[in-house]
């Protein structure tokens, strides 16, 4: 079981309940989100805002702060590592442009973005193999844009004003 609590009285019930000064943040959403484990017991707290907000303001009461979090199942269903987002505009055979999205753990370049869209539409048979990836580049005249987690972050923080 997991103890939720205010912020507020976080630093307080981690303490009282798990014997640490421990505690591990990770962002969700628009939300930072701590949490700390002992004695057998999972306490965790939520507050509106960035992790590096909410670290100092839990550093601030005496507690060491890592980044993470505990979770109540196990760590194949959820990634550790932030997320980047892709999206390639790109000129199609259609009258409207094509749009292709993808996700990446961690941080990814353009060039290898392009690389994964083109394997993929090789893949599925939207492109010729013998088309090359260069000839690929020059006819596509894509646009490519990557969302680091900073800017996913960024992007949620400003839905809140």
């Amino acid at each position: 079981m997991i103890l939720t609590v205010p912020f507020e009285e976080f630093a307080e019930t981690v303490r009282r309940n798990c014997g640490t000064s421990d505690v591990y943040v990770s962002s969700s959403g628009r939300y930072a989100v701590a949490s700390a484990s002992g004695k057998g017991v999972v306490v965790a707290t939520r507050v509106k805002g960035t992790v590096a907000l909410a670290r100092e303001k839990l550093a601030e009461q005496g507690l060491a702060v890592f980044h993470g979090t505990w979770l109540a199942q196990g760590p194949e269903t959820m990634s550790t590592e932030p997320l980047s987002f892709a999206g390639v505009a790109y000129r199609s055979a259609d009258e409207r442009p094509g749009l292709w999205l993808d996700v990446y753990e961690g941080s990814i370049a353009e060039i290898d973005v392009l690389r994964r869209m083109y394997d993929e539409f090789c893949e599925t048979g939207d492109l010729s193999e013998d088309l090359s990836f260069d000839e690929f580049i020059r006819r596509a005249n894509a646009n490519v844009v990557i969302l680091t987690p900073d800017d996913i972050q960024r992007h949620i923080m400003n839905k809140r004003r």
